[in-house]
């Protein structure tokens, strides 16, 4: 149960790390095209767009690993109970 909810954690953490990126990379383009004076300023958000889709990746192989292991965890209890 403690790896199911986990799981369900980090794919709702992973979800909005990909969204604040998509919206961190709309914004700057906003910015690229509306306020050229705006322009060194917008370049701060293209490494927070790269480091929350580094976060969205990190997030989305830990909510696979925390439902592979819930699932793992459920077969060797089922296993265990079968052998009693």
């Amino acid at each position: 149960l403690y790896w199911r909810r986990s799981a369900r954690r980090y794919v709702l953490l992973g979800l909005v790390s990909w969204m604040l990126s998509a919206l961190s990379c709309v914004v700057f383009m906003a910015v690229l095209l509306a306020a050229r004076w705006l322009f060194p300023s917008g370049f701060v958000l293209v490494p927070l767009a790269c480091g929350l889709a580094c976060a969205g990746r990190w997030c989305d192989r830990n909510s696979r690993d925390a439902w592979d292991f819930a699932f793992w965890s459920l077969h060797a209890d089922l296993l265990s109970t079968d052998e009693r």
